[in-house]
């Protein structure tokens, strides 16, 4: 992040991710966003964000997609973000591209972080066994089950992984500016 003043940060969203106040709250913090999903539901250029304030079911409105997930390789962004979301998260740990690509971000040292259920993704892709994490409560057991070490923090950074539960994403992203102004992806707890 060397001579710039703010995260360069990608989304990783689908239909169904909660994207609303993650997009506000990163465009608040001075993050230049760009967003990426699996090609569309209906071959556009844009995904349906879920309104977790709004209800279970409530898909508010479209998000433009920046990039699929061909296009997208690590180290063109400082950090990849998976949303929370009850479908989204779902949706994306079911994409072997999407697998693929965290993987491949995480060999590269590239930092993700997870808010709430997009810790699921994490599991999926096999990035959960031996880090410590957090979540929603709602997924504890599935993390614990994938030997993630579950802790009931608002910020827990396990190298170049970073948890939250779905409140702590505005802790998320000043944890996030912090360790790349620092240049550290080592850390533990915070």
């Amino acid at each position: 992040m060397a001579g710039r003043a703010h995260a360069r940060i990608l989304i990783l969203a689908t239909d169904g991710s909660d994207l609303g106040d993650l997009m506000q709250e990163l465009r608040r913090q001075g993050a230049e966003l760009s967003v990426a999903a699996p090609v569309p539901r209906d071959g556009g250029d844009s995904i349906l964000s879920w309104d977790g304030q709004a209800g279970p079911a409530a898909l508010a409105k479209p998000v433009p997609v920046d990039h699929t997930l061909e296009t997208v390789q690590p180290g063109q962004w400082d950090a990849l973000v998976l949303p929370d979301g009850l479908v989204g998260p779902d949706r994306l740990r079911a994409e072997p591209e999407v697998l693929a690509l965290l993987r491949d971000w995480a060999l590269a040292g590239g930092m993700v972080a997870a808010i709430g259920h997009g810790a699921w993704v994490l599991v999926d892709a096999g990035l959960a066994k031996g880090r410590r994490m957090t979540s929603c409560p709602a997924i504890r057991t599935d993390l614990q089950n994938a030997g993630a070490l579950w802790l009931d923090l608002p910020v827990v950074q396990d190298g170049p992984i970073i948890t939250v539960p779905p409140a702590g994403q505005a802790d998320m992203l000043r944890h996030l500016q912090q360790v790349l102004a620092e240049g550290r992806h080592a850390g533990g707890t915070a």
